[in-house]
């Protein structure tokens, strides 16, 4: 669910930039950088779990958090990205329980 969450921010920021620029709407840096950077820093998150539990926690909650922000109006989409911190939020406390107990 969280590279999905990552992924779906990154392709959703690609299309509203794309429209932006297309339409000269405007809001470019809002779209890219809430939803991609968002998206980039959920998938980053991901990649930092194994060794660094509340590393990976922060940047997944970020990236969501920012995310959010842009699909707001969706009502879907922020609730799949609060499922998504609470869950890496427990997964980073049993993985710290995980490596304490490997430590003993």
């Amino acid at each position: 669910m969280t590279a999905f969450l990552g992924l779906l921010y990154i392709a959703a920021g690609i299309a509203e930039t794309a429209r932006a620029i297309i339409t000269g709407d405007g809001g470019i840096p809002f779209w890219f950088g809430s939803l991609v950077g968002g998206g980039g820093m959920i998938l980053l998150g991901m990649l930092a779990f194994r060794h660094r539990p509340w590393l990976s926690c922060s940047l997944i909650t970020i990236g969501c958090l920012a995310g959010a922000i842009a699909t707001l109006w969706t009502l879907v989409i922020p609730v799949i990205a609060l499922v998504v911190i609470v869950l890496a939020v427990l997964r980073a406390g049993e993985e710290i329980d995980r490596l304490r107990s490997v430590d003993e």
